[in-house]
């Protein structure tokens, strides 16, 4: 084909595909909004549960969007096995002390400005006559969870795993800056399919609560059985970063939080990272997050079997 051709031929496809451009408006249904539940509990520690609804895709959201969607008066049960435990709703006003970073973390605002916002969350009734009735996590433990909300229950079931210990964890300089440290931690993986892990770390004097790294699940698919070198890169908190993000430097003294899972709780934390990491990018398909919820809710009722360990950084 001549020069002349390609020429006419090209503009003839321009003048095509302009000709077929049409506005497409979509038009969004209403859907009906539905409890989404966040709760866990671990060893030695009592159970929490943040309860609140969906919200549109397409909203904007900020901290008071998130404050209105609190569901407030459910009730909350948890079976241990033997004994049903009432859980007690807390806001903001009436938050003790060993809450107050969870609802942080949510918010992603600071402990001391917590009082400033609505936040509320659901765990155990206090009961100091007899403490040995308060409810904590024991290792082996299955816990049923049941939620109901204007006549309404959902119901979750978790297995507190057994936590499985490193062998060492050691540091990783950076190749062009010997103040900054990526953690290392080494791992025997038991053998049997079916071990499900999550790392979390918190720099002491820095970090206000424990974060979670940087791909912070795995499972033993390929690693069954096998002693491996896990890297764990510093998280951030929701809303801030630095130049040194995913590093610890020189003197640092991190709590490393090391955890089994589940398989529903791992399932649901791996399709919840994949959706968060997508969020704002325009050309990433919308993630089906997994749960383990019945009867229409959605979320997670899950059991960390952890372990924690201190480092300094050198």
């Amino acid at each position: 084909m001549s020069v002349k051709g390609k020429i006419i031929m090209l503009f003839t496809c321009v003048l095509f595909s302009l000709s077929c451009e049409k506005d497409i408006t979509i038009d969004l249904q209403d859907i009906k909004s539905k409890i989404v539940v966040e709760g866990h509990i671990e060893p030695g520690l009592p159970p929490y549960i943040i309860l609140s609804h969906t919200f549109p895709y397409f909203t904007y959201a900020d901290v008071e969007t998130l404050e209105n969607l609190f569901v407030h008066n459910a009730v909350i049960t948890i079976f241990d096995g033997s004994v049903h435990h009432t859980l007690q709703e807390y806001c903001s006003d009436s938050l003790p002390d060993s809450l107050a970073h969870f609802g942080a973390l949510y918010l992603g605002v600071d402990i001391a400005d917590l009082s400033d916002h609505n936040f509320c969350i659901y765990s155990i009734k206090a009961d100091t006559i007899n403490p040995a009735n308060i409810l904590v996590g024991e290792l082996g433990k299955t816990y049923n969870l049941s939620v109901t909300v204007d006549g309404v229950t959902y119901t979750a079931t978790t297995t507190l795993t057994y936590p499985v210990p490193l062998d060492a964890i050691s540091t990783v300089v950076h190749p062009t800056n010997d103040s900054l440290f990526h953690l290392r931690g080494t791992l025997s993986d038991p053998v049997g399919a079916g071990g499900y892990y999550r790392v979390f770390t918190q720099r002491i004097g820095k970090d206000e609560y424990l974060l979670p790294i940087f791909s912070s699940i795995f499972d033993d698919h390929l690693i069954d059985g096998q002693t491996i070198d896990v890297l764990f890169r510093r998280g951030k908190r929701m809303g801030f970063t630095d130049i040194y993000t995913g590093y610890y430097s020189y003197g640092d003294t991190v709590v490393v939080k090391f955890c089994t899972m589940d398989k529903a709780h791992y399932e649901f934390w791996e399709t919840a990272l994949v959706e968060i990491d997508n969020t704002g990018n325009p050309i990433a398909a919308a993630t089906q997050i997994a749960t383990n919820m019945k009867g229409g809710a959605l979320g997670i009722w899950g059991a960390y079997g952890a372990i924690y360990d201190t480092v300094i950084v050198n």
